[in-house]
């Protein structure tokens, strides 16, 4: 697995908006990610959760999460502003 790829609540934490980022906000943000990953028939892989209810949870590359996240009307305006 290479090192760009994280989940979609790992990648919630780098938001500027209250943390912890809600569960049913995180599962469409998944849901979405999984569509974009799908679509682009991009590979997706397996993280371990064992402090989690459930066994593991998909890792996306972090372009399909910075898309997704930028699309969603919910955390578009909390994405980190890059400065160069």
């Amino acid at each position: 697995m290479s090192a760009d790829h994280y989940t979609v609540e790992e990648a919630s934490r780098w938001l500027t908006c209250p943390q912890p980022v809600p569960l049913k906000l995180l599962q469409q943000l998944g849901k979405d990610c999984s569509m974009v990953a799908r679509i682009r028939n991009v590979e997706w892989s397996l993280r371990s959760t064992p402090h989690q209810r459930w066994p593991n949870e998909r890792a996306y590359p972090a372009d399909i999460i910075r898309e997704v996240f930028a699309a969603n009307p919910e955390t578009a305006p909390f994405i980190p502003k890059v400065t160069a």
